[in-house]
């Protein structure tokens, strides 16, 4: 039930995301549509307080968010990782959303794990960072975790400390 739920959720986002086609080189035409880019001061650090997230003034927040498909898909298949950040995330169309989960792929990742991260990753939290967006950076893979114990404690000692 619960991949059947999310699959019609990826299935819905991918019907509602403009189709682009796979060259980098059209996103810049195609950004001309794009909503307006805005710099925004930086999301602040929250901490947990009982079951609520707090800003460092104490108030209660509520993080509402959305996710992308993979990011090599997005650069590549889609309009681009900046473009479908600022779609989701645009006031205009009412989600508000204030987090983006950024999936990172195993099968996208291992072959070349600093060339993703500095292709893909890096460059869609500093976008989300410059929007004032918080991320969330999922390892995700379908099958049983335990076939992936040592790559994801690798992932996690590589990425952990380069986006805390």
């Amino acid at each position: 039930m619960k991949r059947l739920y999310l699959a019609g959720l990826w299935f819905a986002f991918v019907l509602a995301a403009p189709a682009a086609g796979a060259q980098r080189d059209a996103q810049a035409a195609r950004s001309a549509s794009a909503p307006a880019k805005t710099a925004a001061a930086a999301a602040p650090r929250l901490h947990v307080d009982g079951k609520y997230f707090k800003d460092p003034g104490g108030r209660v927040v509520v993080l509402r968010g959305v996710s992308l498909i993979e990011l090599h898909d997005v650069v590549l298949k889609r309009p681009g990782a900046e473009f479908m950040i600022d779609l989701v995330t645009d006031p205009a169309r009412g989600w508000h959303a204030k987090v983006v989960r950024l999936p990172v792929f195993p099968g996208y990742y291992l072959p070349d794990p600093q060339g993703y991260v500095k292709d893909y990753l890096e460059p869609a939290v500093d976008y989300c960072t410059a929007k004032g967006l918080y991320c969330i950076i999922d390892w995700h893979y379908g099958e049983s975790p335990f076939k992936r114990d040592e790559e994801t404690r690798r992932f996690w000692a590589d990425i952990a400390p380069r986006f805390k």
